[in-house]
C-alpha cells in the first residue's frame, strides 16, 4: 500500500498542540515552504522501517510484533473479490483453454469459437448477452440469465482486456452492474494468490527476505480484515492505494512469491478477531497513533524520508465568500507532549482569510489538497 490503503482515520488518542501562524501576503500565488517527515499515514507497519530492521536481523515475526502489538500470528484462507478499477466498459477477456461462463447461482456454459479474438459479458436488464469478438466485430453468442456472471478458465488463469492493456489474473473474473450503465470487474482469487500480485507493488522484491515476508502477513491480513467488513457490497477491496495495490500475475516476482509461500496462510490476529494491518511507506522515525498502537513511538529503524520540502500555493485555499488566506495556523498535532519534532503529526489547522473569518481543516485534508508526502510537517 502503498499502499495506503483504504482503511479510515482513525483520529490518535494523545495530547494537542497549537502553534503560531505561519502569515500570509493577501491575494493569490501566495507562497509557503513545508518541511515534513515520512511518507504516508504512518499507522502500522512501516515498510522503510521493515527493511532496517530485516537488515538488523529482526525475523518477520518481531517485525510484525514491533508494528503491531498485541497481535498474534495464526492462519486462515479462502478467497477475496477485488474490485479492478482499469476495466473495460463490460468485462472483457481473451479466449483460453476451457473457457467458461457461470450464471451465478445457476448453470455453467462452455464456450469457445475457432478465430474468436475475445469474449465479453454485457449485461441487460434480467439477463446477460455472452458476445464474442471475431473479424474486427461483436457478435452474440448467446443469452444466460442474471446480471452477474463469471468468466472461468480450466488453467486457472484469465486475461483481462483493460484499456491500458491486457492483464492477466488468477481465479475467476466477474461481471457485475455498474450503477449507471455497463459493468465492473471483480477478480475472485484466493487468498495467498491475491497476495501474490500485492507484495511486489508494494515493497521493492529485492529487498531483505524478512521485510517481504512481514509485507506478506500484513497484506494478506488487510485483505481478510476488509472481507470481514466489506457488507454488502459486491466486493472486498479495490486493487488501488485506497486500499492496497494489486496487479496480477504479471507483478509476481520470485522472491516476493518465495515470501507468500514461506508465510503461506500466516495472518494476524488480535483478541480473537482479524486484525487491522494498516501499513504506510515510511513514519519518518515516529509511528502514528493507531487501533493497536494508539500513542506515537518512536522507530530508529526508519530513516527514510527526513526532512523533505515542499512548495504549496494558498490560493488553493482561498475562498469566494471570505477572499484570499491571510494566515494558516496549526492548531493541534498529535503527540505535542513527546520528543517528537514539531510536536508530531498535524491533526487540524486554522486558516484566516481576508474578511477575518476562520476555518478548520485537517491535516489529512491539507495533505492532499498538496500532494504532500506526509501529516508530519511545519512551515519552514
Amino acid at each position: 500500500m502503498t499502499a495506503l490503503l483504504l482503511a479510515g482515520s482513525i483520529a490518535p488518542a494523545t495530547a494537542m498542540a497549537s502553534a503560531a501562524p505561519a502569515p500570509t501576503p493577501s491575494g493569490a500565488k501566495s507562497q509557503l515552504s513545508v518541511t515534513g517527515n515520512g511518507f504516508g499515514h504512518g499507522r502500522g507497519l512501516s515498510q522503510w522501517g521493515a527493511y532496517g530492521r530485516a537488515k538488523a536481523g529482526q525475523s518477520y515475526a518481531a517485525i510484525l510484533a514491533a508494528y503491531y502489538p498485541g497481535t498474534t500470528l495464526t492462519r486462515s484462507s479462502g478467497a477475496v473479490r477485488v474490485l479492478l478499477t482499469d476495466a473495460a466498459r463490460f468485462v472483457t477477456v481473451k479466449p483460453a483453454a476451457r473457457l467458461r461462463v457461470h450464471a451465478v447461482g445457476g448453470r455453467t456454459y462452455r464456450i469457445g469459437h475457432r478465430g474468436v479474438t475475445a469474449w465479453r459479458l454485457r449485461p441487460y436488464v434480467a439477463r446477460t448477452a455472452v458476445q464474442y469478438k471475431k473479424g474486427g466485430r461483436w457478435h452474440r453468442y448467446r443469452w444466460i440469465p442474471g446480471t452477474t456472471n463469471e468468466f472461468l478458465s480450466s488453467a486457472g488463469r484469465l486475461v483481462l482486456v483493460t484499456p491500458s492493456g491486457a492483464v492477466t489474473y488468477r481465479g475467476r473474473m466477474r461481471s457485475i452492474p455498474a450503477k449507471l450503465s455497463g459493468s465492473r470487474a471483480v477478480n475472485i482469487v484466493a487468498l495467498d494468490a491475491y497476495v501474490r500480485g500485492v507484495v511486489p507493488v508494494e515493497m521493492p522484491s529485492t529487498w531483505s527476505t524478512e521485510a517481504l515476508k512481514a509485507q506478506a502477513v500484513a497484506a494478506r491480513t488487510y485483505a481478510l480484515y476488509a472481507r470481514g467488513h466489506a457488507g454488502t457490497r459486491d466486493y472486498d477491496l479495490c486493487d488501488t492505494t485506497a486500499c492496497q495495490v494489486y496487479r496480477g500475475t504479471g507483478a509476481e516476482q520470485t522472491s516476493t512469491n518465495a515470501a507468500v509461500a514461506a508465510t503461506r496462510g500466516r495472518v494476524l490476529s488480535n483478541d480473537g478477531s482479524v486484525a487491522f494491518t494498516e501499513f504506510s511507506s515510511s513514519n519518518g522515525g515516529w509511528t502514528a497513533g493507531s487501533t493497536l498502537a494508539p500513542t506515537p513511538q518512536q522507530d530508529p529503524y526508519d530513516t527514510a524520508y527526513r526532512h523533505w520540502t515542499a512548495t504549496i500555493d494558498t490560493s488553493k485555499l482561498d475562498s469566494t465568500t471570505h477572499g484570499a488566506v491571510t494566515a494558516i495556523a496549526v492548531a493541534s498535532r498529535d503527540n505535542s507532549a513527546s520528543s517528537q519534532e514539531w510536536g508530531g503529526r498535524v491533526l487540524t489547522m486554522t486558516v484566516t482569510y481576508a474578511d477575518g473569518s476562520t476555518a478548520s481543516i485537517t491535516g489529512d485534508k491539507f495533505r492532499s489538497t498538496y500532494g504532500l508526502r506526509s501529516t508530519w510537517f511545519t512551515f519552514s
